[in-house]
């Protein structure tokens, strides 16, 4: 079942830029190459191995299966997450594939494939932590980390 998953993923993802990038004159903006623009500092989904230099994670291993389906190489445009979708629409790469959630804002503006993966947001605090915390409302007054432009931001 995965493997039928994710063939459709592909497939759907391939089906997005037949229609796309219309305007370079082929399917990519570089020809024989997807350029994927990912914010390279999210393990497991997208980070640098120990070399500091090569990319590695999920993201990164599904780019590869996908431009190795579609016959091209594939480059990696590591790219701030509060920039990537200005970096696509501007056509610095072809495509974002860095754990984006699909909301109705984002659909509006952009194509989306059928999602390759579900998470699911969670609130995290140290197993001896003197709160009680069940749902957002409990955070009321405390100080809370996140990461801008990320779904707890826009939904």
């Amino acid at each position: 079942m995965k493997r039928i998953t994710a063939v459709i993923s592909v497939l759907a993802v391939i089906a997005v830029f037949t229609g796309c990038s219309k305007e370079s004159g082929g399917l990519t903006l570089k020809k024989g190459v997807l350029m994927v623009g990912m914010e390279i500092g999210y393990p497991p989904m997208e980070y640098m191995a120990d070399d500091g230099k090569t990319p590695i994670g999920f993201d990164v291993e599904f780019s590869k299966a996908l431009a190795k389906k579609m016959k091209l190489e594939v480059e990696f445009v590591d790219t701030a997450w509060d920039g990537i979708f200005a970096g696509v629409n501007t056509k610095k790469y072809d495509c974002i594939i860095s754990s984006v959630t699909i909301n109705e804002a984002r659909q509006a503006a952009h194509n989306f494939s059928k999602p390759y993966i579900q998470n699911t947001l969670a609130i995290v605090l140290p197993k001896n932590s003197k709160y009680n915390i069940k749902s957002p409302q409990d955070l009321a007054g405390l100080g809370v980390a996140y990461q801008e432009e990320t779904t707890p931001m826009i939904t």
